[in-house]
């Protein structure tokens, strides 16, 4: 019987070997400010170029008052994609409204890992268009930085409250 669980075993550990996928563990990030806090989760710490690289970011108010918060009628989080030494940014993109977002004590909001961004006209920036996915973001080969921000306001409407801005970035590398 140990002898088919050692087989078995080691059939597990080839096959994951030769799988076309990298593996590797979820890349991580967080930032607080008082009961405030967000958390950035990358699936995964190495992807191909291709992939659509997909996370989540959990934004939770840890203490047990509610809390409103007044930011961008999008939702509180953005994201920013930096190539680590190159020229290449996706940086966030937020509507200017602005508007309340209820935070109970003790729960918080998710965001999906998404790209926003434009591209000009004469197609300069044809690698944006590539990021921008729905579900997630593409990117080139490289070494990348990414960021999820919640920029907002507690205690009063925008402008008026005292403003707040989380930012956690985690690096991921995007393999040829």
């Amino acid at each position: 019987m140990h002898r088919l669980l050692a087989v078995l075993a080691l059939a597990v550990a080839v096959a994951a070997c030769g799988s076309s996928a990298p593996s590797s563990r979820p890349a991580t990030a967080s930032a607080k400010s008082g009961d405030l806090r967000l958390d950035l989760y990358v699936d995964r710490s190495v992807w191909r170029a291709g992939d659509l690289i997909t996370g989540t970011t959990f934004f939770v108010n840890t203490g047990g008052t509610p809390v409103v918060a007044y930011g961008s009628g999008m939702g509180l989080v953005a994201y920013a994609f930096t190539e680590v030494d190159g020229s290449r940014v996706l940086d966030n993109v937020m509507s200017a409204d602005c508007g309340p977002h209820d935070l109970p004590g003790l729960d918080g909001q998710t965001y999906r890992l998404a790209a926003s961004g434009a591209t000009s006209s004469d197609g300069a920036d044809a690698w944006i268009a590539a990021a921008n996915d729905a579900g997630g973001a593409k990117l080139p080969a490289g070494t990348w930085d990414i960021t999820a921000q919640a920029d907002f306001y507690v205690g009063g409407y925008c402008g008026a409250g005292k403003e707040i801005l989380l930012k956690a970035t985690t690096r991921v590398t995007v393999l040829p």
